[in-house]
């Protein structure tokens, strides 16, 4: 079980590190989308949209995210995907349905976490998107950025 508990963690702290990455586009994350020290990608949920100006948003690669990476990476050489949490293949539909069983593992483990760690917030996917907002925006980061 701790092993799924670390995943969880790690995948929850690469969100927050990847500028409040969302889970389905972690998921949906391509081996070709790092590029020296960074890495892009276009959100799942706006890149079919009508938008003209639509442009990827690159992510430094910090040293942490780095180490997950490595350590939670694809081992299949034939798989587009950085992840194995996809595969080539699935259709769109299993597609949505492991990146939904996903983010609930991710969920479930990390409500364990803040319950051991006696903290009284349910520590979701949208914690570690929001959180990374939040800072940002104390910060006196610009709302567009």
């Amino acid at each position: 079980k701790f092993e799924q508990t670390k995943r969880a963690l790690d995948f929850w702290i690469f969100s927050y590190l990847s500028n409040g990455m969302n889970m389905a586009d972690i998921c949906l994350l391509k081996k070709e989308s790092i590029r020296g020290e960074f890495f892009s990608f276009f959100r799942a949920k706006t890149k079919n949209t009508k938008k003209r100006d639509l442009r990827p948003i690159k992510v430094p690669l910090l040293p942490r995210s780095i180490e997950i990476i490595d350590r939670w990476k694809s081992t299949d050489e034939n798989s587009p995907y950085l992840f194995p949490m996809l595969e080539e293949g699935l259709s769109a539909r299993q597609i949505k349905f492991r990146i939904q069983d996903f983010v609930k593992m991710v969920n479930t483990e990390m409500k364990r976490v803040a319950k051991e760690l006696e903290i009284g917030v349910a520590l979701g996917t949208y914690v570690a998107r929001h959180t990374h907002s939040t800072i940002l925006k104390r910060k006196g980061v610009s709302t567009e950025v």
